[in-house]
């Protein structure tokens, strides 16, 4: 199985959309999330960076050379400012282009531990990059209303697991599918 942060490019708020539909803002958040302190502090080491939604443990469908982008806050904060992301009135949190606080909500399950702490941890390090987030656990079947029915949410850590094949993971990575929830 795997964890993975999304951002609902359909969100309700326009603003928030627009930054998630934004490449270099998603790529900023990357480069903001030091991934391997997570895999060494959550699951003590136990586990890899994936930079794909298909594991290199399946060589078949794994072909390499997906972009991976490291922990770089400083190439994080250059992507941002790029987009006119800066901290307008010096209280340590980025305002974007038009004034707007740079500020969203992440959920997670509540009752998986190991994301509770790998949340918190990607709030830390959003915020010291200058980006605001309101952490909410909520109980799984909350959780999965939000995704499915009211698609209210900016940003979600969720994981799946599942067949190794991609076929069967179809209604997840095709676009129509009932599980494409980003």
């Amino acid at each position: 199985g795997c964890n993975f942060l999304a951002f609902n490019q359909g969100a309700k708020d326009e603003t928030h959309r627009a930054w998630f539909r934004d490449a270099s803002f998603r790529r900023a958040v990357a480069h903001a999330l030091d991934v391997d302190s997570m895999i060494g502090i959550v699951f003590n080491g136990l586990g890899i960076r994936q930079c794909s939604p298909l594991s290199p443990a399946t060589p078949f469908y794994f072909l390499g050379g997906t972009p991976c982008y490291g922990y770089d806050p400083a190439r994080a904060r250059e992507l941002l400012a790029g987009l006119g992301f800066r901290d307008r009135d010096g209280d340590g949190f980025l305002e974007d282009a038009a004034g707007g606080e740079a500020e969203f909500s992440l959920f997670t399950n509540a009752e998986n531990p190991e994301r509770v702490e790998m949340a918190g941890m990607i709030r830390e390090d959003l915020a010291r990059l200058g980006l605001k987030v309101h952490f909410l656990p909520l109980e799984f079947n909350s959780l999965v209303v939000r995704l499915t029915a009211t698609r209210d949410w900016d940003a979600i850590l969720i994981g799946l697991t599942g067949e190794a094949d991609p076929h069967f993971g179809a209604n997840v990575w095709r676009s129509q599918g009932s599980l494409h929830f980003w």
